[in-house]
């Protein structure tokens, strides 16, 4: 029956195209996913940001006190030169209430400042930021330049960014976390519009395809063009990350600043149950230890239980995002009034992370950020983008739902001069526009940027034929990405593809349930080394039980093995999982989960505290957790 229902699904497809995207099936606002829709504040509203009146500012590189009956102290914030997850402070001392303190000449980036007292007896506070792209001269000194005449504005960048070439274009990434391409349509309107309508050359890659669970690996690839829990790199689940061929490190080489802003501290890329960077800070500007002591107003245990739960403002007065979105904005700024080319890689994480619906809330602070940056964009090439999409709640029972969860949003925006010495570029974006795409073609686009490769690619035969030679990845804007291309040619595992053809089946049938099983007994038996911390797991509900009907291409690779999608629940933890598994002809009383092939789709806050294995955490359920 199963051999009978493939061979039906591979004829009445279209052979040619191993891939069916399902790009157009749904809407952003389709009625399978309005019951889950819900209001948001349309911006970040804080309690005394009309009322606060800063005692201390930065202007031209010095940091300034307003008020001479005040008494302020200040600190640097550094990074730990042995230990990513805490930040070390100097010494207090007094600011001088003339002069200030001259921050222009200085490698310290991030201050502190107390200042007493308030008149109703309370001390202020507030943190600072200043980056020095520390230019230097012949005798290795840093140059003093921070007089009014640096200070971009609209009618003077012109002239500057006329220096800028197609060997030093800037690279602008400004990633959202969790952010699909159909909530980025929903809810991002004013984004939207003031990327296509003031930037323009704005195109989209549609069929982007995430390749794994979360952030972490599928950013992975492509910052290294490498794959996490596949060998190709070391230190995998805990770090250090010093040693990895992060590509910005070879931006550096060539004379780029360099930039990884994350606001977020305990659940950043790099740091979420891992050690992070452990030895000097891995790019020019890494705001890390800010954010670390921006975070320490919010109590331990909040942040444990309901740690995207927490207040969006700083003190009560600013927006956390539009404080990240000004360090971006500021990392630019001094940037280009020196002339130098950069790399900034700028992840935002909180307000969307567990909420798909909040998209609405920071919109107009993206517009924002964009219209007041255009000025400084004119030679960069932005790339505004999710991670995957919404991982998290019941909408990822839907179909709309799982498609929003592997398919997030790309665009990329191409500098005008560019885009006119290169048209093929912009071809090439608009074919692959519907195309199956991974992060590793965006990792070779930046490959091109690196060494200013920007010529079409040749891959077709003295007939003029399109050469299908698969590969890894692909230059989505110097080449053809292949019709032909498939998820397993792309190395997109079989759980997080969009390409595949289901039908339903009858959750009560003895395939469903055997196969239900032997889902928990693998997720029980990758828990054996912790056993004496994590319960056993039992079924408690299957939620949804589909076949996979694979392309032609896939069922030639699989040689017909049967494949199925199922979503349970497991007690105690009330997890609810989602996973492919196959058996084969050869031995149909045995379903085989496949290495990576297992996603927990609802929250499981701290119920994995016992465990530090990043990739272990969604399935433990401790014995006693916090």
């Amino acid at each position: 029956m199963y051999l009978k229902i493939i061979e039906n699904s591979i004829n009445n497809n279209n052979n040619n195209q191993t891939c069916h995207l399902p790009i157009n099936q749904f809407e952003p606002f389709d009625s399978t996913i309005i019951k889950y829709l819900e209001w948001r504040p349309k911006q970040i509203h804080c309690e005394q940001d009309k009322i606060f009146q800063p005692l201390t500012y930065i202007k031209n590189g010095w940091l300034k006190q307003n008020n001479s009956k005040y008494n302020c102290e200040y600190q640097f914030i550094s990074k730990h030169p042995n230990n990513d997850l805490i930040a070390i402070y100097s010494n207090k001392k007094m600011l001088d209430i003339q002069m200030g303190l001259k921050l222009s000449t200085m490698n310290e980036n991030y201050i502190l400042v107390e200042c007493c007292c308030y008149p109703n007896g309370n001390y202020y506070e507030n943190l600072h930021f200043w980056y020095n792209p520390q230019i230097k001269n012949d005798n290795n000194d840093v140059i003093d330049d921070d007089d009014d005449d640096n200070i971009i504005n609209e009618n003077n960048f012109n002239e500057k960014s006329s220096t800028m070439t197609e060997q030093n274009i800037s690279v602008l990434i400004l990633v959202i976390e969790s952010l699909s391409r159909l909530n980025y349509l929903r809810y991002l309107n004013q984004t939207k519009n003031i990327l296509e309508n003031n930037y323009g050359n704005i195109y989209y890659l549609n069929g982007l395809n995430k390749i794994a669970d979360n952030s972490f690996p599928n950013m992975v690839p492509l910052l290294t063009g490498k794959r996490v829990y596949y060998g190709e790199l070391k230190n995998e689940n805990y770090g250090p990350y010093d040693d990895w061929p992060f590509i910005w490190k070879q931006f550096q080489q060539k004379g780029y600043r360099t930039a990884l802003v994350e606001d977020y501290p305990k659940f950043t890329l790099f740091n979420y149950g891992s050690k992070g960077f452990i030895n000097n800070p891995p790019t020019d500007f890494y705001p890390r230890p800010f954010w670390l002591r921006l975070f320490e107003e919010f109590d331990g245990i909040q942040q444990k239980m309901e740690p995207f739960d927490l207040n969006p403002c700083y003190k009560y007065r600013t927006p956390k995002l539009d404080i990240f979105l000004d360090q971006t904005k500021h990392f630019i700024e001094r940037c280009t009034e020196k002339s130098i080319p950069y790399f900034g890689f700028f992840f935002y994480i909180e307000l969307t992370h567990n909420d798909f619906n909040s998209a609405q809330t920071i919109d107009s602070h993206l517009a924002k950020f964009f219209q007041q940056s255009q000025h400084l964009l004119n030679n960069t090439i932005i790339m505004f983008m999710g991670d995957h999409g919404n991982r998290f709640g019941s909408v990822l029972q839907t179909q709309i739902g799982r498609i929003e969860e592997r398919m997030p949003l790309f665009s990329i925006r191409l500098p005008e001069q560019l885009s006119r010495k290169y048209p093929n570029l912009s071809k090439f974006l608009d074919m692959n526009q519907s195309r199956l795409a991974t992060w590793l073609d965006v990792n070779q686009m930046l490959n091109d940027i690196l060494n200013a490769n920007y010529t079409s690619i040749h891959n077709n035969d003295n007939n003029g034929q399109q050469i299908n030679s698969i590969r890894r990845h692909y230059s989505p804007w110097r080449e053809i990405i292949p019709i032909t291309r498939n998820c397993t040619t792309a190395l997109i595992p079989d759980l997080y593809c969009a390409c595949d053809s289901r039908i339903k089946l009858d959750l009560n049938s003895s395939l469903v349930i055997d196969a239900s099983n032997a889902l928990v007994d693998h997720i029980n038996h990758i828990l054996n080394e912790y056993r004496s911390v994590c319960r056993l797991l039992v079924l408690n509900q299957i939620h949804l039980a589909e076949q996979i009907l694979p392309s032609s291409a896939t069922v030639h690779y699989r040689n017909f093995r049967q494949q199925i999608e199922l979503t349970i629940m497991v007690e105690p933890s009330k997890g609810l999982f989602r996973s492919r598994l196959y058996r084969t002809a050869n031995d149909p009383n045995h379903w085989i989960v496949e290495s990576g092939q297992i996603t927990r789709i609802n929250k499981y806050g701290q119920q994995s505290s016992c465990i530090t294995q990043r990739d272990l955490k969604p399935f433990c359920y401790c014995y006693y957790f916090i």
